[in-house]
């Protein structure tokens, strides 16, 4: 049996959650629908890693998320907030960096941007700076000079890295 509006005859129902028959006459489930559907939205990138971070004299560099690598894309760092809950001390702590964890090590925030050893929140302009695609983002605390790691002994920070791309 099938069912027609005499432009398009339905031949039977589905339940095939990835849609792979791409047939024109079959007639998918709410569920299959629902299935596909959200298995889309899962791999859709929000422009967004984030990370709560908590020194404990174990560290100098946190991970803060990868930049997704998906081919044909170009990803520009566009934006960085910090928002020191609990102002960092000890291990000579005076700064942040955004780095990547390339060889080369690209930074998109020093240090005089961003006091960790103040509350509040730092809202950074990154200059929408070429991102290597599949990147691990990360923080580095580091001393007075930029450069040099410092490992605190508390301090808590949520840092939020927007980006975009284009195609």
């Amino acid at each position: 049996a099938s069912l027609s509006d005499g432009a398009i005859t339905v031949t039977a129902f589905v339940d095939e959650d990835n849609m792979a028959s791409d047939s024109a006459t079959l007639v998918p489930t709410q569920q299959s629908v629902k299935a596909y559907v959200d298995s889309q939205v899962v791999a859709q990138d929000d422009g967004i890693v984030r990370a709560a971070i908590t020194a404990d004299s174990s560290a100098s560099t946190f991970t803060i998320g990868a930049i997704p690598s998906v081919s044909g894309r170009n990803y520009f760092a566009n934006k960085a907030v910090l928002k020191v809950t609990t102002a960092f001390a000890g291990g000579s702590v005076d700064g942040f960096k955004i780095t990547d964890n390339e060889s080369s090590e690209t930074t998109y925030i020093t240090a005089a941007q961003a006091d960790p050893t103040v509350t509040g929140t730092y809202v950074l302009d990154l200059g929408m700076e070429a991102l290597t695609s599949g990147t691990t983002l990360q923080l580095d605390a580091v001393q007075s000079d930029g450069s040099t790691a410092a490992v605190a002994t508390s301090g808590a920070v949520t840092v939020t890295v927007e980006y975009v791309y284009n195609t």
